[in-house]
């Protein structure tokens, strides 16, 4: 009954509307220090190309502003009530909630910098995309993103193929949304964990990087495939090249968010499985991914998710 009730408070402080707060939520948790630690650290290595174009400029930019803006939402707005005692004002309280989401914007921005990283390392366009296919073609004993064309053909499957590659982006917003609302004590090992392996995967892609058979796109749907102009529109913000595609980080951060949520309801299980299992399989027929780099994202996923959560529930939590 203590423990139920704990919950219930922690899962009320987590909503805009209320006047009670968690004061663990007035100072950083371990995902701000892992956030922090990247931006600051790939600012200073970026800033050594300064001159080689506007690309590493304004991604230094880009990091420490971000730093500027996450801290800067730890600085109290608050005012005094009747009684004379600090309250936090309204925007303050919609300001903590909406801070809960910056890892996804977070994530997005290292991943269009693996590119500049891996081009530092490897040279200007270098990609072990050869070796990958090779691995692809041998694993399958076809090349998998031509065959699903090929066996699926039509609008139909284009349109259904491209929806079920895009539910990647609303899994991780609902997931983050699932435990603001309904798990909000389980949210700092839940952003450590999500923001930790993504980072293991960026560097994963900047040591090894592979495009994925983009080119391959080219003639294969027409214009009027709705969800693939979306997918073409979303790569054009900033698709690493050369860039992270082996192991897929779509397949291998759901992974990770799937064991996350746990414990769910066979029905969300059940649901989150099957958008998982649609975004690998969809990679591979609209030709953004090999085909062996969704195979592989599953047990990266589950390592990563099992490593950091490790790392969390021993030497961390105790800490925060």
């Amino acid at each position: 009954m203590v423990e139920a009730c704990r919950f219930a408070l922690l899962t009320r402080a987590a909503l805009p509307g209320t006047a009670f707060y968690m004061q663990a939520d007035r100072r950083p948790c371990a995902a701000d220090i892992v956030t922090t630690v990247y931006l600051i650290g790939a600012s200073i290595i970026l800033a050594t190309q300064w001159n080689s174009g506007a690309d590493y400029r304004s991604a230094v930019i880009q990091n420490l502003f971000l730093c500027a803006v996450m801290w800067g939402t730890w600085l109290p707005v608050q005012r005094a009530d009747a009684r004379g005692q600090s309250r936090d004002m309204p925007v303050s309280r919609v300001i903590r909630v909406l801070r809960m989401f910056y890892p996804l914007f977070f994530i997005g921005l290292a991943y269009v910098q693996i590119g500049l990283f891996a081009g530092m390392i490897f040279g200007a366009g270098f990609t072990f995309d050869l070796m990958v296919e090779r691995w692809d073609a041998v694993f399958f004993g076809v090349s998998p993103h031509m065959w699903f064309h090929r066996v699926l053909p039509g609008r139909f499957w284009a349109e259904f193929m491209h929806f079920l590659y895009v539910l990647y982006f609303p899994l991780l917003g609902v997931s983050f949304l699932f435990v603001i609302a309904k798990r909000r004590s389980d949210y700092k090992r839940f952003a450590f964990v999500f923001l930790a392996s993504f980072l293991s995967f960026v560097a994963v892609f900047i040591a090894f990087p592979v495009t994925g058979p983009l080119e391959y796109r080219e003639g294969l749907f027409p214009d009027t495939v709705l969800f693939s102009n979306l997918v073409d529109f979303l790569f054009s913000f900033g698709i690493p090249d050369p860039g992270g595609a082996f192991p897929s980080s779509h397949v291998g951060q759901s992974v990770v968010v799937l064991l996350l949520l746990r414990p769910l309801s066979r029905p969300m299980f059940s649901l989150v499985v099957f958008v998982i299992v649609g975004v690998g399989v969809s990679m591979g027929f609209a030709s953004v991914h090999y085909q062996i780099d969704a195979l592989a994202g599953v047990p990266a996923g589950i390592g990563l998710y099992y490593l950091w959560n490790t790392v969390y529930m021993r030497w961390i939590r105790t800490r925060e």
